[in-house]
């Protein structure tokens, strides 16, 4: 996988306060985020959720804030590096969760 990009400007919204702008700017180490995301889902073939990706980051990398992986993965989305698959999967939540998948 090449070296993505990292646009601190699209994890934030015009309406964010200052905290939240200087926060996506002091991103370092997003590619290799992006990088961990990516090759954790080379590894699932079937695909994860969102929520099964957080255990499986957690379980290797230790503690990260919840959504550390989940924006890693939508990064990778909108790259076109990982895909809705189609499938489903029941949540702890009781509703059910998209399934991403490295495109093939």
């Amino acid at each position: 996988m090449p070296d993505l990009p990292f646009d601190p400007w699209e994890q934030v919204r015009l309406t964010d306060p200052q905290t939240s702008v200087d926060a996506a700017f002091s991103i370092q180490d997003a590619t290799e985020n992006q990088q961990r995301v990516y090759v954790i889902h080379l590894t699932h073939p079937k695909g994860l959720t969102d929520e099964e990706l957080l255990v499986i980051y957690r379980g290797l990398y230790g503690v990260c804030a919840e959504s550390t992986p989940r924006k890693r993965r939508h990064d990778l989305t909108v790259a076109g590096y990982i895909v809705d698959s189609g499938e489903r999967r029941l949540l702890r939540s009781g509703r059910f969760g998209i399934v991403w998948t490295v495109r093939e």
